[in-house]
């Protein structure tokens, strides 16, 4: 297969721009892929949805926590369970440097104050 044809095929190009033997070859190609596609399409695909749906409950199951200490347990759970799933943090650079000179900035103080008046 050459460029025009390729042309040809993505729609760059009319029919009536090709050789008799480009469009040959066309042919043979288009002769191909129906007879692929009429193959594909003449298998039964099974239909699944009786089978899917025999397997579902009749009712969903109802999660009843009334008490508190079953209240309490799911807030924990959750609580949980929110620091468990990944999430997207967005924290500028800026912050962490910040925070880690005021870190830095705190454990110096704290040095000087010990050695100096302390002693």
């Amino acid at each position: 297969m050459n460029e025009r044809m390729h042309r040809y095929i993505d729609g760059e190009l009319p029919r009536e721009a090709l050789t008799p033997q480009e469009l040959q070859e066309i042919g043979a190609c288009e002769d191909v892929i129906r007879e692929i596609g009429h193959a594909y399409r003449s298998i039964e695909v099974p239909d699944l949805t009786a089978r899917v749906m025999a397997r579902l409950p009749a009712e969903a199951p109802a999660k009843e926590m009334s008490s508190a200490k079953g209240a309490l347990r799911k807030r924990v759970l959750n609580t949980l369970d929110w620091f468990w799933m990944p999430r997207l943090v967005r924290f500028r650079p800026v912050y962490g440097i910040l925070v880690f000179a005021v870190f830095l900035s705190s454990w110096c103080f704290r040095a000087l104050i010990l050695r100096y008046f302390l002693n």
